[in-house]
């Protein structure tokens, strides 16, 4: 009787994982652009009324990274399920052309030695993706992350992306209501 249980248990575990993966919604693509040579904390904050207009490159998103690496973007939260190569991360020089980023998903000593990144002078590294801030009139800011650098300067370059992200919910909240006056 109980591996019975056992059985019909994760039977109903493997029906739950496969309705997820094929009935999931699929998330955009995202192609994300940064002046040539950015090294830095990358934060885009999302649903800004007065944010730069959402632009495709096919069925891509493209995200415009300014020189300060805070880009406030009318695009919505990219929400769904995505595979690797979903996103891509370039340098984009002055003429237009670009040279891909490689790209870890999280930081840990395991992702770098199976990545073979240590050597890499320049890396994408995702870390916790999405955050939200809520302010003292319950307005919600909600936000992606991520960094741009060599992993030695890892830790130095996500206390940086935690600082740049105060600063760019502290400027989205003066311009909302900015907007509201």
């Amino acid at each position: 009787m109980i591996i019975k249980t056992g059985i019909a248990f994760l039977f109903l575990i493997v029906i739950g994982w496969l309705a997820l993966t094929f009935f999931s919604k699929r998330s955009e693509k995202a192609i994300y652009l940064l002046p040539d040579g950015y090294i830095g904390p990358v934060i885009v904050v999302l649903n800004q009324s007065a944010g730069m207009p959402e632009k495709y490159e096919g069925k891509s998103r493209v995200y415009e990274i300014p020189s300060t690496g805070v880009l406030y973007s009318k695009f919505g939260v990219n929400v769904g399920v995505q595979d690797e190569g979903d996103e891509r991360f370039y340098y984009r020089r002055q003429d237009g052309a670009r040279t891909p980023l490689p790209y870890l998903l999280n930081w840990t000593v395991g992702s770098i030695k199976d990545f073979n990144a240590a050597q890499m002078q320049v890396v994408t590294v995702r870390g916790s993706g999405f955050g939200s801030s809520v302010n003292k009139n319950n307005q919600e800011f909600v936000y992606e992350s991520f960094v741009i650098g060599p992993l030695k300067d890892g830790e130095t370059l996500f206390r940086q992306k935690i600082w740049l992200i105060d600063q760019a919910i502290e400027r989205a909240e003066a311009k909302s209501k900015e907007e509201k006056q």
